[in-house]
């Protein structure tokens, strides 16, 4: 099959500026001659055919325009301009997760700048029809073949060129990073792997002795040497630090302790550094920096005091970017933190749940309490049952039911349980980890309603909960020991949809609730209609809140305060991006086409909709037999990234039916987003111009 990408005039949608639009006629001024075509200022359709149905005869009367520039009636746009309902409108502000756009524009998500005019190309999925699938699994790799066990947080960032266009950058399949280790040695000995979002294939895995990792500890993914390329960093069995380079390269390594990595750019230089407990690292050479206290459980970075300057927090201190310790306390045990603007008030508040109290407390930035301790386990632990170690997982913050305020749910030894915004319970749910009683969670809004949903994983199951209420909306098995391990939701294949990634061990259940084996390694769900809605492509550190990262890899030197973002005040929730129900609009024409022996078909997929569509499209040619039945000849799929405004072309070759007598003409039918029988992938904005029929096809005598 041959691919080749085209632009064409969209009535009201935008063409890239980095694409030609033809072949013939060009101009070098803002206003361009007819270029005499019938099919969007390029070449006329070939050999007689009138495409019916999907553009009819194509657009017609506009110019080509030499260099990139899109056509757009019969004017070229200039580069900082857009083909909106045939006029040339000025690019507005950059725009993305983070940026919204102001009234009156939309956000075209492949530019990342705001386009002028209202978007008119949605899909918004239904509502409370949850159905999720398994899209695939790991269960091991050649490599260390026993080492298939995983209790950690999987990592997901881009790490590989996988279109081999000499970047690494979001138009690859992101990667998936993690350790995994053998029978239930989950201490020590643990090997790190790299293996592909889109489940087809390993990258590597660092067998070595040297550089063996902890299995149970997290890891951290950014570029931190500014290189342009994110790298790995993992803590070491037996402990301290290691660091590799997105090929698995060793880079550097530290004999501080290291439980959770995190990356920041602590001194606001351009210059990442890396953050173990209360010590920061270079990010480029290991070098250490500081280290301002001793212990700890988990730490994030933020600017909690407003000073412009991030901080470490724990759980029971804060220390400044310079290695001061500005708080501690001995009230209290240490714990896991978590940040975000409780009040309402502008200034973030610190959440922390505290293992050994089966507790959570809140604190402002300056380590004064707002309230706590607040029990986790809400009394479910009594008698015989009750003990001082039940539980307190890292927490997570959203906005849980819609209201607009922030909500708090951990996990502990006897359940799963949301606070409000003052500590009060919201609803509490019976699960089981009675294992680490540590055990995170992560939110997500998969339909995009306004409403977030849970996703939890204890010793047994993986549940999705209704945010509002507790009510389970979808379970499966997956069994784990459990650590501090937790579910993250994430665009994993790079398919404009949000897909969950989970760990899984057997080693402590061998068998599921229903008597089935238990597996091992990685999972990935998606939904089986494809409606969840789009998210970023990266989760880097187990203490991710969105803006400590950039969705290439690279750390901002100063991030956006998370907590002031009103679309945001989030921690573990991964983003809603602007342009949230954007849909692709698939269409096509006939190119070139004859019949002989065999009938070739050139045909011309577009995208006329405001979402990209990834490769792999399917499209199906068809034989239109007497009565109306169609059998189909041969499907193929698009193999580039189709963007709003651009196109690729696809080539059939088959043999000549068999019924097709010489001097007979064949009638053909082209579906875009078919599989040959009748079944689409694609949520469009417009199911109905996916069909496009030929004008009938003479056949050619054979001698």
């Amino acid at each position: 099959m041959r691919a080749t990408l085209g632009c064409f005039v969209l009535a009201a949608l935008l063409c890239l500026p980095a694409c030609d639009s033809g072949t013939v006629n060009t101009c070098s001024g803002p206003s361009c001659p007819d270029g005499g075509g019938n099919g969007d200022g390029g070449v006329g359709f070939q050999d007689g055919l009138t495409p019916v149905g999907d553009g009819g005869a194509g657009d017609g009367g506009g110019a080509s325009c030499q260099g990139g520039p899109p056509t757009c009636g019969n004017t070229c746009c200039t580069a900082d301009q857009a083909c909106v309902a045939d006029k040339c409108e000025t690019l507005g502000p950059q725009c993305g997760p983070l940026w919204p756009c102001p009234t009156g524009f939309f956000c075209d998500d492949t530019r990342g700048r705001c386009v002028p005019g209202a978007n008119v190309c949605e899909y918004r999925p239904p509502t409370g029809v949850f159905a999720p699938k398994l899209k695939w699994a790991w269960t091991g790799s050649n490599a260390a073949p026993t080492y298939n066990q995983v209790m950690m947080t999987p990592m997901v960032a881009n790490l590989t060129d996988d279109n081999n266009d000499g970047k690494i950058d979001q138009n690859d399949v992101p990667d998936i990073v993690f350790h995994t280790f053998a029978g239930g040695n989950y201490k020590s000995d643990g090997v790190l792997r790299v293996i592909s979002g889109d489940g087809k294939g390993d990258h590597f895995s660092i067998t070595a002795a040297a550089y063996r990792t902890a299995p149970g500890t997290e890891i951290a993914i950014g570029d931190i040497d500014g290189d342009g390329k994110p790298e790995i960093v993992a803590c070491r069995s037996g402990g301290g630090v290691l660091a590799f380079e997105n090929d698995g390269t060793f880079k550097w390594q530290s004999d501080l302790a290291c439980t959770a990595p995190a990356i920041a750019d602590l001194d606001g230089d351009g210059k990442p550094e890396v953050v173990t407990c209360y010590s920061a690292l270079d990010g480029a050479t290991g070098a250490t920096i500081f280290t301002a206290r001793a212990g700890c459980v988990y730490t994030a970075v933020a600017d909690v005091d407003h000073d412009g300057m991030p901080e470490i927090v724990g759980g029971n201190a804060i220390v400044s970017h310079d290695g001061k310790v500005q708080w501690e306390t001995t009230a209290h045990a240490d714990g896991f933190p978590a940040i975000a603007d409780l009040d309402g008030d502008g200034k973030p508040e610190i959440v922390v749940a505290v293992n050994s109290e089966h507790a959570l407390y809140a604190h402002r930035g300056d380590g004064s309490a707002v309230w706590g301790p607040v029990d986790i386990n809400q009394g479910q632990a009594t008698g015989t049952d009750k003990c001082d170690h039940c539980g307190g997982g890292p927490p997570t913050i959203a906005d849980f039911d819609g209201d607009g305020k922030p909500e708090i749910a951990t996990a502990g030894g006897w359940g799963y349980v949301v606070f409000e915004n003052d500590g009060s319970p919201k609803w509490f749910k019976a699960t089981k980890d009675l294992s680490s009683r540590v055990t995170g969670s992560s939110v997500f809004d998969f339909e995009g309603d306004g409403s977030a949903e849970v996703v939890y994983s204890d010793e047994h199951e993986l549940r999705i909960y209704e945010g509002k209420t507790g009510k389970v909306l979808w379970s499966t098995c997956n069994t784990s020991g459990t650590l501090r391990e937790y579910p993250l939701i994430v665009d994993v294949d790079n398919d404009d949809h949000a897909e969950i990634v989970v760990a899984n061990n057997n080693y402590a259940f061998k068998t599921c609730s229903d008597g089935k084996p238990s597996s091992t390694g990685i999972k990935v769900f998606g939904d089986s209609k494809n409606n969840w809605v789009r998210t970023r492509r990266i989760w880097n550190q187990h203490t991710y809140h969105v803006t400590n990262v950039n969705e290439d890899g690279t750390i901002p030197a100063k991030p956006d305060r998370n907590w002031a973002n009103p679309h945001l005040n989030n921690f573990r929730q991964n983003v809603q991006p602007g342009g949230l129900f954007d849909a692709p609009d698939l269409s096509g024409s006939a190119g070139a086409s004859q019949c002989g022996t065999r009938v070739t078909v050139s045909f011309d997929v577009q995208n006329r909709g405001a979402a990209r569509v990834t490769p792999g499209v399917n499209v199906t040619l068809y034989h239109v037999q007497s009565g109306g039945t169609r059998a189909a000849l041969a499907t193929v799929q698009t193999t580039t990234t189709i963007d709003p405004g651009q196109s690729e072309t696809v080539t059939f070759d088959v043999p000549r039916p068999a019924g097709v007598g010489n001097n007979q003409s064949i009638d053909l039918v082209v579906v875009v987003d078919d599989d040959g029988s009748g079944n689409g992938a694609i949520n469009e904005c417009d199911e109905m111009n996916n069909e496009t029929a030929l004008a009938p096809l003479p056949c050619k005598s054979i001698n």
